[in-house]
């Protein structure tokens, strides 16, 4: 009787040590998970935040050619201050293939217009962009993050002012641009599929005559990963007299 008794206790405690040592395993993994998942948020953060700074660092170490064209109306700040283009954002997707820092024959515009409340996120969005917008277009050869690139001047025309044949022998007229840089990556998306819709149907200004909810309102409602940059880029241009 003594040995069965002794045996049961055994027993007894042999369960209860395997007890302890499967809730150390278990909250072992917990954590290990947990910091898995934190390093997992701050490389995203750190690799959205590098492709956002990689275009404002471009248009910081522009060429004097690359200002000249720039201030064409083939370039970021002409086609952006264009009459037609004026309060309304200018939009395309930097991706891996483009050789300048602007290409109009990418861009699309954002028409201002509000389309209304989207029934499954209760976002207020605008009318969807034809082109100008990412889908599967991504900013390195490592297929991982794309960059949408928004521009915005309220400013007027660069040439406004000025007839034919003005011969000054220094007229400057400095323009300002705001730029916005979101910067995704799908891979850690779970509701992926959603990208382009938040970067075609939304634009990145809050405008409160417009009424309409912005790309981060979109990105935050379906939590997928982003990075935000914001910045003015200005440049002065010149028109210097030839005699």
């Amino acid at each position: 009787m003594k040995i069965n008794t002794q045996r049961g206790a055994t027993l007894i405690v042999v369960l209860i040590v395997l007890l302890l040592v499967l809730i150390v395993c278990t909250v072992a993994v917990r954590k290990s998970v947990g910091s898995l998942k934190i390093a997992t948020s701050e490389q995203a953060q750190d690799l959205t935040f590098q492709s956002s700074e990689a275009y404002l660092l471009r248009l910081n170490n522009l060429t004097t050619t690359e200002q000249i064209y720039n201030a064409s109306v083939f370039g970021l700040v002409g086609y952006t201050t264009q009459d037609s283009n004026i309060g309304h954002e200018v939009t395309f997707c930097y991706d891996q293939n483009m050789t300048s820092s602007f290409d109009p024959q990418q861009v699309g515009v954002n028409t201002n217009v509000v389309v209304g409340t989207n029934p499954n996120t209760n976002l207020i969005a605008t009318q969807k962009l034809i082109k100008g917008f990412c889908n599967n277009q991504f900013t390195s050869g490592r297929n991982a993050v794309m960059t949408q690139v928004y521009l915005k001047s309220t400013a007027q025309n660069i040439f406004a002012g000025f007839t034919d044949g003005t011969d000054s022998e220094s007229v400057s007229k400095p323009v300002s641009v705001r730029i916005h840089v979101i910067s995704v990556i799908p891979a850690l998306a779970s509701n992926s599929d959603h990208i382009p819709e938040c970067l075609s149907n939304y634009p990145a200004n809050f405008d409160d005559s417009l009424g309409a909810n912005t790309v981060v309102d979109c990105l935050k409602f379906y939590r997928i990963p982003y990075s935000s940059q914001v910045s003015d880029y200005k440049q002065e241009n010149s028109l210097t007299s030839t005699q």
